[in-house]
């Protein structure tokens, strides 16, 4: 659930409302780029973060319960 959580407010409030709206956070020479202001691209670039945190989450999760 932490994982879900992180990412999450990674792609909604980070990625969605700071990153698209604010012109302090983007790293120069990138200016140009439209994936800053997609939205989609972010949800999709989170869903990908999801899929790829789950089984390490979860093999720490078993670990955990293990021990």
């Amino acid at each position: 659930m932490i994982w879900l959580i992180i990412d999450w407010y990674d792609a909604l409030v980070l990625d969605s409302i700071w990153f698209c709206h604010s012109k302090k956070v983007r790293i120069p020479g990138t200016e140009d780029m439209e994936e800053y202001k997609d939205y989609c691209f972010h949800i999709k670039q989170s869903c990908i973060g999801m899929l790829l945190g789950l089984p390490a989450c979860l093999a720490v999760g078993v670990i955990t319960a293990i021990l």
